[in-house]
């Protein structure tokens, strides 16, 4: 818990090695044998946890292309997908601080505010307090390359740089993932007692009733305490994966 709520842990069980994992957090997943790299087969971290591979990332903040959110749009046939459409629920999703108090005095972040929703949402976006004295440099490296600074990865043009905004709580320095969704109801009586999270436990199997003809998912199959528990999940209406 420590490690996934501390920026500085995310440096910790992301290496190419298979065995450069944290087990309990991590499905631990190889890539297929890369030819430009020997053959060798690259640990692929994948969250096994509440939030995801959010927990485990390096917690940089940014949407995606124009373009991709288009094609995913025109891919499917349905253009509720399209940047334009999507941002309204990007704007709801988190609340952002802006950028203050940072270790360097000769650094500026630049933002659009516009980006984000006055209201904001349960994910945090932020800036870190801390920054690398090589961050600096890097910046005048693509200053010289010709690289345009921008005031963020929000509004569907990835080309240039910027001092990335990060999945920070302003007001501890902690990660915030995806999680937070879960947290954002935990206290609130009308809305929690419709949730139940089972921790520590894989859903390992849909199962059905065909009595009627036709296929009706009806529960879920479950194993928990490492396996030493296997239940099932019974639901009352429906089973969403």
């Amino acid at each position: 818990p420590v490690l996934g709520s501390t920026p500085a842990g995310s440096f910790l069980g992301i290496g190419s090695s298979s065995i450069d994992q944290v087990v309990t957090t991590d499905w631990g997943f190889e890539t297929e044998p890369q030819p430009y790299l020997n053959g060798r087969r690259i640990h692929y971290a994948r969250g096994k946890c509440l939030g995801g591979s959010s927990a485990l990332n390096f917690m940089v903040h940014h949407r995606g292309s124009t373009a991709s959110y288009q094609k995913w749009a025109d891919t499917v046939d349905d253009q509720s997908y399209t940047m334009d459409n999507l941002t309204p629920y990007f704007k709801r999703s988190v609340t952002f601080t802006p950028p203050k108090g940072r270790s360097l005095t000769n650094v500026t972040e630049k933002y659009d505010a516009s980006d984000f929703s006055s209201s904001g949402g349960p994910v945090q976006v932020g800036y870190g307090q801390w920054l690398t004295v090589g961050a600096t440099w890097l910046q005048k490296a693509f200053e010289t390359m010709g690289l345009q600074e921008t005031s963020g990865f929000n509004h569907g043009n990835l080309l240039g740089y910027h001092f990335s905004q990060s999945t920070i709580r302003a007001s501890d320095q902690t990660r915030s993932s995806s999680a937070a969704y879960i947290h954002a109801v935990e206290g609130d009586s009308s809305t929690s007692k419709n949730l139940k999270v089972f921790t520590h436990t894989q859903a390992k199997r849909v199962t059905f009733d065909t009595s009627s003809g036709r296929p009706k998912a009806t529960s879920v199959e479950v194993t928990a305490l490492l396996g030493l528990s296997n239940y099932k999940i019974a639901a009352r209406k429906e089973v969403i994966l």
